[in-house]
């Protein structure tokens, strides 16, 4: 059958056959991103493989997706070049580890799994940098090479210990 297009100043209606797919156009400033990368500093990296963290990342899911208090967080504790992760769920918790090279000083931050998964799914690359200032500021997640082709930039979630 044919797809009818449908759009306004504020939304796009798709129709095909029995489905229709609506979304609204947003009129708001999109954030001067160049402005809030350039100004960030971090001073502490983790170096993984992407493997590795992938699979983390999966195992990890399994518990974070019921997480009452944040969906998909995870606790991360880095230190002694190890990646230290903990999920926790109304049905249990898991704690597992993964080999990093680490550099700066020691770090304990929560993140959302998912988040970092999508990011994964998205590069080809082998070695990947996570890079922190504190635990309350942006982490940013890139391939390890000198090259700009990609960065994710997340905010880490609020700890609950």
């Amino acid at each position: 059958g044919a797809i009818n297009v449908l759009i306004d100043e504020n939304a796009i209606c798709i129709k095909k056959d029995d489905y229709v797919f609506n979304t609204r156009t947003i009129i708001a400033d999109f954030p001067n991103w160049k402005f809030i990368i350039n100004g960030m500093t971090t001073d502490k990296t983790a170096t993984v493989l992407k493997s590795d963290l992938s699979k983390l990342m999966k195992r990890m899911l399994i518990f974070a997706r019921d997480n009452a208090t944040a969906k998909n967080g995870i606790t991360f504790d880095i230190k002694d070049n190890k990646i230290n992760v903990k999920a926790i769920a109304d049905k249990g918790k898991a704690k597992d580890k993964i080999e990093c090279i680490q550099s700066g000083e020691n770090i304990k931050i929560s993140l959302n799994a998912q988040f970092i998964q999508d990011y994964l799914n998205s590069t080809n690359k082998d070695t990947i940098n996570i890079s922190f200032r504190t635990a309350q500021t942006p982490v940013i997640i890139k391939p390890d090479t000198n090259t700009n082709e990609s960065m994710y930039m997340m905010m880490p979630l609020a700890m609950a210990e």
